[in-house]
């Protein structure tokens, strides 16, 4: 059975452009004015482990893909025109190891883990293996770094911190379930929550834990997201947990009507959320209320990104969404791009799409 990848995308600024990968193992550059196409690269490994689970990443005009083909790819941006450029691209681990997390990109270094229960870290100019670094499980967490240390979770129950230049490890923290979320960094902490159903705050030198939330009925899957003091932590058992920073007390709820695997973002001082029971949800940052929900009609796992008020949806019909989030929190669609048509330049819309929202 092939895999269905449900890649978020990321956002360039400064030539508003949306990659994002596909389900069907492609990586699109998008206009994010108007949704229309600029480039594709299709993944080279086995046609049929062609797809894309974890977000890329962007870093200047390198574009940092994991593919579940097993192969992590370097894609230039800047030179890119009808067809993504393929810089490098390299085989980690073994045969046909499936990569399900995200790369992570700092000082010239490229980290990702691997289905093979391993980090490994590559030059970013060449895509030469630099180190690896064994822990107990396959590892489907994307890594986080931040001041020459990588942050990554593991099947294996434990998150782990490695120096990025010689893959040694400082230390590990385990907890009673596997860690696949990416972990958030902010000032001297690291966030990040578990299939324990437990969302933990650890210090960022040592591991050792400053509180934990212990009110989720499911698994974490998706990183946090933070503003002004809270974090927005969501959870498999169809909520997100607005926690007080610093304490980790509980601020208020969000209840869906589906398992939430995406990151949330904020969009016009309002709180987004994708849930697995086909809509977006809108609600204030300060206490989760006044809420708009957007009817998108297809299932959503992927991370959402957003820019300048405007949240970017996949959807499970193989689908991308701008939508507009307004000053009263009222989303609107702005376009609607069809991925993995065989005439990808030509017939990227769905002339029978409704607008939604």
């Amino acid at each position: 059975m092939r895999p269905e990848g449900w890649a978020g995308g990321v956002v360039d600024g400064d030539t508003s452009t949306l990659y994002v990968g596909t389900m069907g193992g492609r990586i699109l550059a998008i206009d994010t004015e108007n949704g229309e196409p600029r480039w594709q690269f299709d993944l080279q490994g086995d046609e049929q482990l062609r797809a894309i689970y974890g977000t890329p990443f962007l870093s200047g005009t390198g574009l940092y893909v994991g593919g579940y083909d097993g192969y992590l790819y370097r894609l230039n941006t800047e030179t890119a025109s009808s067809d993504g450029e393929d810089v490098w691209s390299v085989p980690v681990g073994g045969e046909k190891q499936p990569i399900v997390g995200g790369p992570a990109e700092a000082d010239g270094v490229v980290v990702v883990g691997s289905s093979d229960s391993r980090v490994y870290a590559f030059n970013a100019e060449d895509g030469t293996e630099l180190w690896r670094f064994e822990t107990g499980e396959k590892v489907w967490g994307t890594p986080a770094i931040a001041n020459g240390v990588v942050y990554i979770g593991s099947l294996d129950k434990k998150l782990y911190a490695l120096d990025l230049l010689q893959g040694t490890e400082r230390w590990s923290y385990p907890t009673k379930g596997a860690i696949t979320a990416k972990p958030m960094i902010l000032d001297d902490v690291v966030y990040v929550g578990s299939f324990d159903s437990v969302f933990y705050a650890l210090d960022l030198q040592t591991g050792q834990p400053l509180w934990t939330f212990e009110g989720a009925d499911n698994w974490y899957w998706a990183s946090a997201t933070e503003s002004s003091g809270t974090l927005y932590v969501a959870s498999l058992d169809k909520r997100v947990y607005a926690l007080d920073k610093g304490s980790g007390a509980l601020r208020w709820t969000l209840e869906t009507e589906g398992g939430i695997t995406g990151v949330p973002v904020v969009s016009n001082n309002r709180l987004v959320v994708a849930s697995d029971d086909r809509s977006l949800y809108v609600a204030r940052l300060t206490d989760g209320g006044d809420v708009r929900r957007c009817e998108i009609g297809e299932r959503l796992r992927s991370n959402l990104a957003e820019k300048g008020g405007v949240v970017f949806v996949g959807a499970w019909n193989r689908s991308v969404l701008a939508i507009t989030i307004a000053g009263n929190g009222d989303p609107g669609e702005l376009w609607y791009h069809v991925t993995d048509k065989k005439n990808w330049q030509q017939d990227w819309r769905d002339v029978e799409h409704g607008r939604v929202c």
